[in-house]
């Protein structure tokens, strides 16, 4: 199999592209956009990778609609605590979505 469903009755693809050190300029964008011609479902990416905006373009730019890709990300540990965590998303989201 080459996906899992997990309890919410979300797919999740058991392979995906990781962005860790796609640093360059448009290199998370053009990761990307190859990776989901390749097949690719998945994108996994934190917020200290600073990429954000590259991984967003990328994502916007692929061609799959958003509700098709499965996007992971981490929060560093000094923000886990319920407020900052919620910001962190609320950040994230918002930089690689508009």
């Amino acid at each position: 199999t080459n996906a899992v469903f997990l309890n919410n009755d979300r797919k999740m693809p058991l392979l995906g592209l990781g962005v860790y050190k796609a640093t360059g300029e448009n290199e998370a964008e053009n990761a990307i956009i190859s990776a989901v011609k390749c097949g690719y479902r998945m994108i996994d990416t934190a917020s200290a990778y600073k990429n954000e905006e590259n991984v967003g373009r990328g994502i916007a730019r692929c061609g799959i609609p958003r509700k098709e890709l499965f996007i992971t990300t981490k929060i560093w540990n000094n923000a886990q605590r319920l407020g900052d965590a919620a910001l962190t998303v609320l950040v994230w989201t918002t930089s690689i979505f508009t």
